[in-house]
């Protein structure tokens, strides 16, 4: 994945969303379906907007440009806590 596609990834997501759900996105023992209904349930997403940042998410994860994205989102400018839950990621990944 190049940069550019990962900055693209990244905006399809979002970048809180990615943040938020993250732990989620890396656990490829829950299935696309139970992230898209746990999605649903908390976010004012549709199934399809759900499918597409899990998708977009976990292709990020598999290109092993998981840290590169917590990077990105750390130096863009997002709300404070999104800001520090990315680099509590961060020290994680």
């Amino acid at each position: 994945m190049t940069d550019k596609q990962l900055k693209r990834n990244l905006q399809s997501i979002g970048k809180t969303c990615f943040v938020n759900y993250f732990s989620k996105f890396a656990n490829f023992a829950l299935s696309n379906d139970d992230i898209v209904e746990q999605m649903k349930k908390n976010e004012n997403y549709t199934k399809k907007a759900c499918q597409s940042r899990t998708s977009h998410a976990r292709s990020i994860i598999r290109a092993g440009r998981s840290r590169d994205a917590l990077i990105n989102i750390c130096e863009s400018h997002v709300p404070d806590h999104v800001h520090d839950r990315a680099r509590q990621l961060l020290g994680e990944v």
